[in-house]
This record gives C-alpha cells, sequence and structure tokens, in this order.
C-alpha cells in the first residue's frame, strides 16, 4: 500500500475522529515486536520494541454481524536497535565517517519512539462476545536516535494487525499480531526503514 493512500486513510480519520462528539472506547495495549522473524528477518540488523499504545475508539459504521471502527492510538516504543554487517555501510556513501559509523551501529543501542496512529478497523462478530478483527493505520512519529538505517526524528509509523477480542458487559480484552514498518518517505536519508512484527494484549472500557 502506497504513501499517498495511507496519507489519505490519516487524514479521513482525522477528520472523522473530529466530527464525533463522543468517544464509545477507550483503553491501553502492552507489546512486544522484532525483526528477527518472519517475514522480515533481515541479517543485516536487529531491531526490537517494548511499547504501550492508549486506544481511543469510535463505531463509524455497523452491519448486520460486524462494524467499523475509527481508532486513534498514540504509542511509546522502548527500542533496541544493532547492525550486524558492517558492510551495510559504504565508503561511497560516507566517505568521510564511513569507519566511525561502522564503529558506532555495530554498537547495541537503546532509543525511544513516539507514534500517533489513526486507522481504520473491521470487527467481525464470530459470536455475540467474541471476534475477530483487522486494522489499518498511519500516523506521524519520531525516534529520538539515528540508526545506519532511518535518520532520528519526524518519519511516519505504517501499521498492518489481525486479532481476536472478547466482550463482558463494557470490558473488552484483545489479542493481536501486528506488522510495522517506520519510514521518513524520503525526507532524509538514510530511509531503508525499520520493519517489526509485535504481539500485543489490550484492554479497553466502553464509555
Amino acid at each position: 500500500m502506497t504513501k499517498k493512500l495511507f496519507f489519505v486513510l490519516f487524514l479521513f480519520c482525522c477528520q472523522n475522529l473530529l466530527a464525533q462528539r463522543f468517544i464509545q472506547r477507550v483503553g491501553v495495549n502492552y507489546g512486544q515486536a522484532k525483526q528477527q522473524v518472519f517475514p522480515f528477518n533481515n541479517d543485516n540488523y536487529t531491531h526490537q520494541t517494548t511499547y504501550l499504545k492508549f486506544q481511543i475508539a469510535k463505531d463509524y459504521k455497523t452491519f448486520k454481524k460486524s462494524k467499523l471502527e475509527l481508532l486513534f492510538e498514540p504509542g511509546f516504543f522502548w527500542a533496541e536497535h544493532q547492525l550486524l554487517n558492517h558492510y551495510f555501510i559504504q565508503e561511497y556513501e560516507y566517505p568521510n565517517n564511513y569507519q566511525e559509523l561502522r564503529e558506532l551501529y555495530l554498537q547495541k543501542r537503546d532509543f525511544y519512539e513516539i507514534a500517533l496512529n489513526l486507522g481504520i478497523l473491521y470487527r467481525y462478530y464470530l459470536l455475540e462476545d467474541f471476534s475477530a478483527f483487522g486494522l489499518l493505520s498511519i500516523g506521524p512519529m519520531v525516534t529520538t536516535e539515528d540508526t545506519e538505517r532511518l535518520s532520528k526524528g519526524f518519519a511516519f509509523s505504517d501499521v498492518i494487525g489481525l486479532g481476536f477480542s472478547y466482550e463482558k458487559t463494557k470490558f473488552m480484552l484483545e489479542t493481536r499480531i501486528t506488522l510495522k514498518h517506520n519510514s521518513n518517505a524520503n525526507l532524509k536519508k538514510p530511509n531503508h526503514g525499520h520493519n517489526t512484527v509485535g504481539f500485543e494484549v489490550g484492554f479497553s472500557y466502553n464509555l
């Protein structure tokens, strides 16, 4: 899915969330993610995160056994990154300091990521209180350190996810698997991006 389509989705969600007077569901998710698993598992680097995401959701359209929800998820990520293949940094790209950059990025480094994702979630009820769902979201983010793959500062966070949830009265428990891609749309170099597969659990409350 292109950045242009993600940007249209982002604007659509912004408009509709701002137009709604009431928020229907709030919650929090805890998760862990890493690059070193299928379908990514790039041998050039390791990247893993532990994170907390807050959920703000609103029903957009309801069908007989399913519904569309608008989702706003601010997230805080504790990231750990390490370059494994020093040849990833080439002399022709960094003629003045490629050796210093290799020494720096070959070390295991910790930093933070903050993301503000907006998206659409499609929920299908398998039972009255049990549902499966899929989601797409995008949002701006900032990172606090450079890596050999992505410059620090402003970037975008793209997320695709699948999960299950169980509802009881006003409470909801959920688990989900996500694919996440961070990049800056070539606004700055480097822009190879970070990819992760995540597993998270969440708790939310229907207002």
